[in-house]
């Protein structure tokens, strides 16, 4: 089959572009593969020292104690949960951020993004480098909408990266290649029939097929090109694309949108009069799929400036332009030997103890000898053996068996506490506190340990960041202003009238794309509402003084919610003032405190009534005592008078 000059130029540079990285990136690769082998195959002998030990029948343990560092460290890693978080930065515009925000949200959970960077934090951490993209695909079969998601990329090794990228990242690539292995018979059905000696001529540079398989490359490269820029006198700095209309006029429309600037060099509003113009360089990246031999689909341009494939690697240095990237294992592996051997060798000291040779006389075993071979395999009952008959002859005895020696033991336990140290990673991080049992104490020592690590969620922040700053990038490129409303909602939409903003400055305004990145190491949110309802637990937990009962029950989705807020509602109208039904359990309320009110001050009023009739009684009664006193006194004082008067009559 025939190929133009210009595939046969694309596949040339594809196979050079896999050589070149090939033979840079060899010692990466080969310490990438031997990793990946040492931790999760166990292959954690020297293949020397196996094949010693496999020719000569020895046993071999290994016992794989690098891999709870791997899953231990893995999983603290994923369980941050990194998201991106946007706020505008030169137009200051938080509303246009917000929107990004939840597009970028939209993204993340529709890709399934978090299985992507958990990929590749795992071979980070455990093989020393781990890649993802960001690819652009039709939302559905069925339509022509275009939707971007992060993808993880299964086997990095079938990456081939740019062999001049300085950036910790990777994004400052020139060329890459992603290889997908096909087994001959899928390739065929979908591309046609090929014929495998067909790539012998590029063979020798790189391998593209065999008899099996063949390799099919996504190939990235960028081109510099120059771009213009314009100011609008409404702010806004756009790009133009140059088109005619039906009647023969040059028309100016905004790169992203249909809307016309100008039609024959006359503006269509006033406010989309051009004050300033600039040229600026950016990368364009171009995208094909070939094989070694056909171009399977033709260059196009990718709607960002950097080729969207990026590199989560673990500790990471360069030494003589060269770039290494190790792993969190990488410094333990040779303290794992150690600890294998000495293990073995304990063992095997084990093992040949009830195997001691027996001390005989040749005499003793003649015709004999096949029942003792079986001696040093097989628990027998009885030993028979040729006695003198004059009984001379000693009984055939078992040597002793060497000893274990103590030392052994002491280096074990002193291979395995070099792991710890080898690595960095100490067992108080797995939850074993030792001694040091307090507080302080404790979080002191995990937090210096930690400080040893921290160069890879440092570099799992950057990854994170780089893929949102390509989001930002290809978003305004990728979406249909449909696709958009459909996905802020309608809330935001209505925030943006209200303001009168135009939600279409995310798809035509340059300058939007300049945001401020916060990487935040906090739970990543499918949506606001989620967001805003575990910030808002945070902060009853902090201040439970805060009344925010309502903005919870509200917030929370779940199939009683509305009758949660009714019950919320019940007890706290106050924190419903725009609800008619709150005002009406607010008002009633009142007249039943305004009733309560009155009640008590009758029982008020009928309380002191009775005491004052109790006082009047009180004092109604005294005065009767007292007029009784009285009356008796003045009849005392009477009778006496008398009795004095009749005496002195009789005198």
């Amino acid at each position: 089959m025939q190929i133009s000059n210009k595939d046969k130029q694309l596949i040339e540079d594809a196979t050079k572009h896999c050589r070149d990285s090939e033979t840079y990136y060899q010692e990466a690769r080969a310490d990438f593969d031997s990793n990946m082998k040492f931790v999760e195959l166990g292959e954690q002998w020297f293949k020397e020292d196996k094949a010693k030990r496999e020719r000569n029948k020895r046993l071999m343990v290994v016992v794989n104690l690098l891999h709870k560092f791997v899953k231990h460290f893995t999983g603290i890693l994923q369980q941050e949960k990194i998201s991106v978080k946007i706020t505008g930065f030169e137009n200051n515009d938080a509303l246009l951020a917000i929107g990004m925000d939840m597009i970028i949200a939209h993204i993340f959970n529709r890709s399934k993004a978090r299985d992507a960077i958990n990929m590749a934090i795992y071979y980070a951490v455990a093989g020393g480098f781990g890649f993802g993209r960001v690819v652009n695909v039709y939302e559905k079969e069925t339509t022509f909408d275009q939707e971007l998601r992060v993808e993880k990329i299964l086997n990095p090794l079938m990456v081939y990266p740019c062999p001049h990228s300085t950036d910790i990242y990777m994004a400052d690539q020139r060329k890459c290649v992603i290889i997908t292995e096909v087994p001959r018979s899928e390739f065929e059905a979908e591309y046609g029939s090929i014929d495998v000696a067909s790539f012998s001529n590029v063979r020798a540079a790189f391998t593209w097929a065999n008899n099996e398989v063949v390799r099919i490359a996504e190939y990235f490269y960028t081109e510099p090109t120059n771009v213009e820029l314009y100011l609008l006198a409404n702010g806004q700095v756009v790009e133009l694309i140059e088109d005619t209309d039906e009647y023969g006029n040059t028309v100016r429309k905004m790169v992203g949108s249909d809307t016309v600037v100008s039609v024959g060099g006359v503006p269509t509003r006033p406010e989309f009069q051009i004050e300033k113009q600039k040229t600026i360089k950016r990368n364009k990246v171009m995208w094909c799929k070939l094989t070694g031999v056909r171009v399977l689909s033709k260059p196009r341009k990718m709607a960002c400036s950097r080729i969207p494939v990026f590199c989560c690697a673990g500790s990471q240095f360069w030494l003589n332009g060269k770039r290494y990237m190790r792993p969190l294992i990488w410094n333990g592996k040779d303290p794992a030997r150690i600890f294998n051997f000495l293990w073995t060798t304990i063992l095997e000291v084990a093992q040949n103890q009830p195997l001691a040779p027996f001390l005989v006389e040749k005499a003793q075993i003649a015709g004999l000898e096949d029942t003792w071979k079986d001696a040093q395999e097989k628990l027998l009952a009885y030993m028979p053996y040729n006695a003198k008959s004059d009984g001379t002859s000693p009984t055939p005895a078992r040597q002793q068996p060497p000893e274990m020696p103590p030392s052994l033991l002491a280096l074990l336990e002193t291979s395995r506490n070099l792991i710890y140290d080898a690595i960095g990673y100490y067992q108080h991080q797995f939850g074993d506190v030792g001694e040091r049992t307090s507080g302080k104490s404790l979080d002191k020592r995990i937090n210096l340990a930690n400080s040893g690590q921290y160069d890879f969620l440092d570099h799992l922040d950057g990854f994170v960041k780089i893929i949102g700053k390509t989001l930002v990038e290809m978003i305004p490129r990728t979406y249909e202003l449909r696709q958009i409303e459909r996905i802020v909602g309608y809330d935001l939409i209505a925030d943006f009238q209200e303001k009168d903003k135009k939600l279409s400055q995310l798809l035509t305004d340059v300058s939007v794309d300049v945001y401020d990145m916060i990487i935040d190491a906090s739970p990543a949110f499918a949506s606001k509402r989620e967001e805003s309802l575990s910030w808002l637990l945070t902060l009853a937990q902090a201040q439970p003084n805060i009344p925010l009962i309502d903005l919870l029950a509200k917030l929370k989705d779940v199939p009683i919610q509305q009758e949660l807020i009714d019950r919320v509602m019940s007890v706290y109208p106050d924190l419903f003032p725009d609800d008619p039904r709150a005002q009406a359990i607010k008002a009633k309320r009142e007249q039943a405190a305004q009733m309560e009110q009155y009640k008590q001050q009758l029982g008020i009023q009928r309380d002191e009534l009775a005491v004052e009739g109790k006082q009047y009684a009180n004092a109604q009664r005294a005065l009767k005592v007292a007029q009784a006193k009285t009356d008796f006194e003045d009849e005392t004082k009477a009778r006496n008078q008398a009795a004095e008067g009749m005496a002195a009559m009789e005198i």
